[in-house]
Protein backbone atom coordinates (compact mmCIF):
# COMPACT_ATOMS: atom_id res chain seq x y z
CA UNK A 1 0.00 0.00 0.00
CA UNK A 2 2.36 2.74 -1.20
CA UNK A 3 -0.11 5.53 -0.62
CA UNK A 4 0.34 5.15 3.13
CA UNK A 5 3.97 6.07 2.61
CA UNK A 6 2.96 8.89 0.27
CA UNK A 7 0.60 10.37 2.82
CA UNK A 8 3.29 10.18 5.49
CA UNK A 9 5.83 11.77 3.15
CA UNK A 10 3.40 14.56 2.37
CA UNK A 11 2.87 15.21 6.06
CA UNK A 12 6.58 15.08 6.80
CA UNK A 13 7.20 17.67 4.11
CA UNK A 14 5.00 19.97 6.19
CA UNK A 15 6.85 19.00 9.34
CA UNK A 16 9.90 21.17 8.74
CA UNK A 17 11.59 24.35 9.99
CA UNK A 18 9.61 27.57 10.18
CA UNK A 19 10.39 29.78 7.18
CA UNK A 20 9.78 29.33 3.45
CA UNK A 21 9.83 25.60 4.12
CA UNK A 22 7.33 25.99 6.95
CA UNK A 23 4.33 23.76 6.38
CA UNK A 24 4.44 23.90 2.62
CA UNK A 25 1.25 25.27 1.10
CA UNK A 26 0.16 27.23 4.14
CA UNK A 27 -0.66 30.90 4.48
CA UNK A 28 0.35 31.82 8.04
CA UNK A 29 -0.57 35.07 9.72
CA UNK A 30 1.41 37.01 12.29
CA UNK A 31 -1.05 38.76 14.58
CA UNK A 32 -0.08 42.06 16.13
CA UNK A 33 -3.20 42.13 18.26
CA UNK A 34 -3.86 45.29 20.29
CA UNK A 35 -0.42 46.82 19.66
CA UNK A 36 -0.35 50.39 18.28
CA UNK A 37 0.15 51.03 14.56
CA UNK A 38 3.74 50.51 13.44
CA UNK A 39 5.73 52.91 11.30
CA UNK A 40 8.13 51.88 8.52
CA UNK A 41 10.47 50.22 10.99
CA UNK A 42 11.99 46.78 11.37
CA UNK A 43 10.65 44.62 14.18
CA UNK A 44 12.53 41.65 15.62
CA UNK A 45 11.07 38.62 17.36
CA UNK A 46 12.65 35.45 18.73
CA UNK A 47 10.26 32.52 18.86
CA UNK A 48 10.60 29.16 20.58
CA UNK A 49 8.46 27.01 18.31
CA UNK A 50 7.65 23.32 18.53
CA UNK A 51 5.95 21.13 15.94
CA UNK A 52 4.35 17.79 16.77
CA UNK A 53 3.21 15.42 14.03
CA UNK A 54 0.71 12.62 14.65
CA UNK A 55 0.17 10.10 11.85
CA UNK A 56 -2.71 7.62 11.97
CA UNK A 57 -2.85 4.64 9.62
CA UNK A 58 -6.49 4.62 8.51
CA UNK A 59 -6.39 0.86 7.82
CA UNK A 60 -4.76 -0.42 11.02
CA UNK A 61 -5.37 2.42 13.42
CA UNK A 62 -1.68 2.50 14.32
CA UNK A 63 -0.52 5.92 15.53
CA UNK A 64 3.04 7.26 15.27
CA UNK A 65 4.33 10.56 16.67
CA UNK A 66 7.32 12.82 16.18
CA UNK A 67 8.31 16.22 17.53
CA UNK A 68 10.78 18.92 16.47
CA UNK A 69 11.89 22.21 18.00
CA UNK A 70 12.35 25.19 15.68
CA UNK A 71 13.95 28.19 17.41
CA UNK A 72 13.25 30.99 14.94
CA UNK A 73 14.30 34.64 14.75
CA UNK A 74 12.20 36.99 12.59
CA UNK A 75 12.97 40.34 11.03
CA UNK A 76 9.74 42.09 10.05
CA UNK A 77 10.34 44.99 7.66
CA UNK A 78 7.23 47.13 7.91
CA UNK A 79 8.42 49.49 5.15
CA UNK A 80 9.13 46.84 2.51
CA UNK A 81 6.29 44.59 3.73
CA UNK A 82 8.67 41.61 4.03
CA UNK A 83 9.32 39.11 6.80
CA UNK A 84 12.50 37.05 7.08
CA UNK A 85 12.76 34.00 9.30
CA UNK A 86 16.06 32.39 10.31
CA UNK A 87 15.98 28.78 11.50
CA UNK A 88 19.34 27.13 12.12
CA UNK A 89 20.98 26.84 8.67
CA UNK A 90 17.99 28.10 6.67
CA UNK A 91 16.25 31.40 6.06
CA UNK A 92 13.55 32.83 3.83
CA UNK A 93 12.11 36.20 3.00
CA UNK A 94 8.45 36.52 2.06
CA UNK A 95 6.06 39.39 1.35
CA UNK A 96 3.15 40.08 3.64
CA UNK A 97 -0.03 42.11 3.61
CA UNK A 98 -1.18 44.10 6.61
CA UNK A 99 -4.89 43.90 7.47
CA UNK A 100 -6.22 45.14 10.79
CA UNK A 101 -2.77 44.91 12.38
CA UNK A 102 -2.32 41.33 11.12
CA UNK A 103 0.52 40.29 8.84
CA UNK A 104 -0.62 37.82 6.15
CA UNK A 105 2.42 36.02 4.77
CA UNK A 106 2.24 34.37 1.35
CA UNK A 107 4.25 31.13 1.21
CA UNK A 108 3.68 28.14 -1.06
CA UNK A 109 0.21 27.75 -2.52
CA UNK A 110 0.63 24.31 -4.13
CA UNK A 111 0.80 20.91 -2.50
CA UNK A 112 -0.18 17.72 -4.29
CA UNK A 113 -2.21 15.78 -1.71
CA UNK A 114 -5.81 14.64 -1.68
CA UNK A 115 -6.81 16.72 1.31
CA UNK A 116 -4.88 19.52 3.00
CA UNK A 117 -6.56 21.50 5.76
CA UNK A 118 -4.75 24.69 6.72
CA UNK A 119 -5.05 26.66 9.89
CA UNK A 120 -3.18 29.98 10.15
CA UNK A 121 -0.02 30.49 12.11
CA UNK A 122 -0.70 33.26 14.62
CA UNK A 123 2.06 35.04 16.50
CA UNK A 124 1.11 37.70 18.99
CA UNK A 125 3.81 40.35 18.81
CA UNK A 126 2.50 42.03 21.93
CA UNK A 127 2.58 40.00 25.21
CA UNK A 128 2.16 37.13 25.79
CA UNK A 129 3.46 36.26 22.30
CA UNK A 130 1.75 32.91 21.84
CA UNK A 131 2.26 30.87 18.67
CA UNK A 132 -0.30 28.31 17.50
CA UNK A 133 -1.38 26.46 14.36
CA UNK A 134 -2.96 23.15 13.38
CA UNK A 135 -2.76 21.53 9.94
CA UNK A 136 -3.93 18.22 8.55
CA UNK A 137 -3.01 16.06 5.54
CA UNK A 138 -5.16 13.02 4.88
CA UNK A 139 -6.43 10.48 2.39
CA UNK A 140 -8.24 7.16 2.71
CA UNK A 141 -5.08 5.43 3.92
CA UNK A 142 -3.50 7.84 6.40
CA UNK A 143 -4.26 10.98 8.37
CA UNK A 144 -1.51 13.30 9.59
CA UNK A 145 -1.99 16.23 11.96
CA UNK A 146 0.71 18.83 12.64
CA UNK A 147 0.44 21.00 15.74
CA UNK A 148 2.60 24.12 15.96
CA UNK A 149 2.92 25.97 19.26
CA UNK A 150 5.29 28.22 21.14
CA UNK A 151 5.99 31.74 22.33
CA UNK A 152 7.79 34.80 20.96
CA UNK A 153 9.49 37.72 22.61
CA UNK A 154 10.74 41.06 21.38
CA UNK A 155 14.50 41.27 20.72
CA UNK A 156 16.83 43.82 19.15
CA UNK A 157 18.59 43.68 15.78
CA UNK A 158 21.77 42.18 17.23
CA UNK A 159 19.95 38.93 18.06
CA UNK A 160 18.78 38.58 14.46
CA UNK A 161 22.22 39.45 13.09
CA UNK A 162 23.83 36.83 15.35
CA UNK A 163 21.35 34.18 14.22
CA UNK A 164 21.93 35.06 10.56
CA UNK A 165 25.72 34.88 10.98
CA UNK A 166 25.35 31.47 12.62
CA UNK A 167 23.09 30.36 9.76
CA UNK A 168 25.85 31.08 7.25
CA UNK A 169 28.35 29.05 9.29
CA UNK A 170 25.95 26.12 9.68
CA UNK A 171 25.10 26.11 5.97
CA UNK A 172 28.76 26.13 4.93
CA UNK A 173 29.55 23.42 7.46
CA UNK A 174 26.64 21.34 6.15
CA UNK A 175 27.89 21.65 2.56
CA UNK A 176 31.35 20.43 3.61
CA UNK A 177 29.82 17.57 5.58
CA UNK A 178 27.87 16.53 2.48
CA UNK A 179 31.11 16.54 0.48
CA UNK A 180 32.74 14.49 3.23
CA UNK A 181 29.89 11.98 3.08
CA UNK A 182 30.12 11.65 -0.70
CA UNK A 183 33.89 11.13 -0.63
CA UNK A 184 33.52 8.50 2.08
CA UNK A 185 30.95 6.65 -0.02
CA UNK A 186 33.36 6.80 -2.99
CA UNK A 187 36.14 5.28 -0.90
CA UNK A 188 38.13 8.51 -0.65
CA UNK A 189 38.41 8.29 3.13
CA UNK A 190 41.33 10.70 3.53
CA UNK A 191 39.58 13.31 1.40
CA UNK A 192 36.43 12.79 3.44
CA UNK A 193 38.32 13.46 6.67
CA UNK A 194 39.74 16.69 5.25
CA UNK A 195 36.26 17.97 4.41
CA UNK A 196 34.78 16.92 7.75
CA UNK A 197 37.72 18.54 9.56
CA UNK A 198 36.86 21.81 7.85
CA UNK A 199 33.14 21.39 8.55
CA UNK A 200 33.86 20.94 12.26
CA UNK A 201 36.28 23.85 12.27
CA UNK A 202 33.58 26.15 10.89
CA UNK A 203 30.80 24.84 13.14
CA UNK A 204 31.93 22.68 16.04
CA UNK A 205 28.38 21.49 16.86
CA UNK A 206 27.91 19.66 13.55
CA UNK A 207 27.12 16.19 14.89
CA UNK A 208 26.82 14.66 11.43
CA UNK A 209 30.34 15.79 10.52
CA UNK A 210 31.68 13.95 13.57
CA UNK A 211 29.69 10.86 12.54
CA UNK A 212 31.00 10.86 8.99
CA UNK A 213 34.56 11.62 10.02
CA UNK A 214 34.34 8.73 12.46
CA UNK A 215 33.06 6.48 9.68
CA UNK A 216 35.96 7.46 7.42
CA UNK A 217 38.46 6.82 10.21
CA UNK A 218 36.88 3.43 10.84
CA UNK A 219 37.38 2.40 7.20
CA UNK A 220 41.02 3.51 7.44
CA UNK A 221 41.49 1.24 10.46
CA UNK A 222 41.62 4.03 13.04
CA UNK A 223 39.10 2.56 15.48
CA UNK A 224 40.22 4.73 18.39
CA UNK A 225 39.75 7.90 16.35
CA UNK A 226 36.42 6.65 15.02
CA UNK A 227 35.11 5.96 18.51
CA UNK A 228 36.18 9.41 19.70
CA UNK A 229 34.24 11.05 16.87
CA UNK A 230 31.20 8.81 17.28
CA UNK A 231 31.03 9.56 21.00
CA UNK A 232 31.23 13.28 20.27
CA UNK A 233 28.44 12.95 17.71
CA UNK A 234 26.33 11.13 20.28
CA UNK A 235 27.10 13.84 22.83
CA UNK A 236 25.84 16.44 20.33
CA UNK A 237 22.53 14.62 19.97
CA UNK A 238 22.96 12.23 17.03
CA UNK A 239 21.36 9.21 18.72
CA UNK A 240 21.84 6.87 15.75
CA UNK A 241 25.57 6.86 16.48
CA UNK A 242 24.88 4.93 19.69
CA UNK A 243 24.72 1.66 17.73
CA UNK A 244 28.22 2.19 16.33
CA UNK A 245 29.60 3.04 19.77
CA UNK A 246 28.00 -0.02 21.33
CA UNK A 247 29.18 -2.36 18.57
CA UNK A 248 32.72 -1.13 17.96
CA UNK A 249 33.82 0.85 21.01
Amino acid sequence: MPRVTNAFAAAFALFVPIGRTLLVGLTPAVVIGAAPAFTDEALYRKCDINQEMIVTNQLTGKVSKDSLDHPTVYRIDMGKKEITGVVRATSSTDPFELHDQTLHISLFDEFDVEELTNDKLTIQLAPPGKVSMKNQVSNEYASSIIYTSGTCREVDASVYEKADALRHKMAKSADLMTSCWKKKNDGNYKGAIVDCDEAIKIYSQNAYAFTERGNAKYFLGDLKGACTDWRKSLELGEKKTAKRVKKHC
